[in-house]
């Protein structure tokens, strides 16, 4: 038997609770209609004293149904659901990309949306930069990009490689392989990369030694293989790392724990 899922049934018995809250409200709403109009009766027993039985009955019906007319009209006027307004990707894209480029931000995390080749060549790279103005000093203005929805390919690693002041890079997600590697080094302000869904050989991951400046690594994939606690051991300049299904053995851990600079060391399911 399936178990009912807990928020489910709490809301259902919320539901319950908001349904008789509602129908003692118009009961009481009800209530005091036909009372009203039965006052209107007494103290209209000087002009009725004298009228027939049959149409006093007529009204005394006409009173009960204005009453309760009166009770769920105002239901029925205020009963109505929001309709939620999608706005569609390229239209959110722009509205970070315009933050970064008024310098009222220097992220860009894309969540929302699946994120294409297309959306990816408008970052703001160098040569988008030259395109505007080639005299203007460049001043980079994405410092951190985290990519959660949507795949990123090895030829969109050019675009991201060429973004200028990058320092923070996740890709979810992304089947990213060592072909982007020679791309990803051009990016020498790099400081921390999270790549949990890659493609990367240890080959590919020794190649990260280029990066003079990166601190943290964090990666996962199906091709990193006990060797790649050797390829780590390469990036001396590593302060943090955080391997995720990625076998290491005694001999790969004594070569990591050796890092000159080496401050965390997390091992997932390896």
């Amino acid at each position: 038997m399936e178990t009912p899922d807990p928020a489910e049934a709490s809301s259902s018995q919320s539901d319950a609770s908001d349904l008789n809250s509602e129908a003692s409200s118009l009961s009481d709403r009800v209530g005091s209609g036909i009372s009203m109009g039965l006052k209107s009766l007494a103290d209209g027993k000087r002009w009725t004293a004298g009228m027939h039985p049959v149409r006093l009955a007529v009204l005394a019906s006409v009173l009960v149904v204005a009453a309760i007319t009166w009770a769920i009209m105002p239901a029925r006027e205020t009963s109505f659901e929001a309709v939620p307004i999608e706005i569609a990707p390229a239209a959110q894209f722009r509205l970070q990309l315009s933050s970064i480029l008024d310098g009222e931000s220097d992220q860009l995390y894309i969540n929302d949306f699946k994120v294409t080749s297309a959306i990816l060549s408008q970052l703001p790279t160098r040569q988008w930069q030259d395109s505007i103005d080639s005299e203007a000093e460049f001043q980079p203005p994405l410092r951190t990009l985290l990519i959660d929805r949507g795949k990123v390919t090895d030829p969109d690693m050019a675009i991201i490689a060429a973004i200028p002041g990058l320092r923070h890079l996740r890709l979810r997600h992304s089947p990213i392989t060592d072909a982007s590697v020679a791309d990803l080094v051009q990016c020498q302000t790099l400081w921390f990369i999270n790549l949990p869904h890659c493609e990367l050989t240890p080959a590919g991951v020794a190649r990260l030694s280029d990066l003079s400046k990166l601190r943290q690594l964090r990666l996962g994939g199906p091709n990193l293989t006990s060797e790649t606690a050797k390829a780590v051991s390469r990036i001396h300049s590593l302060r943090g790392i955080h391997l995720i299904g990625v076998p290491v053995n005694d001999e790969g851990l004594k070569l990591i724990a050796d890092l000159p600079h080496l401050e965390s060391l997390y091992l997932d399911d390896s």
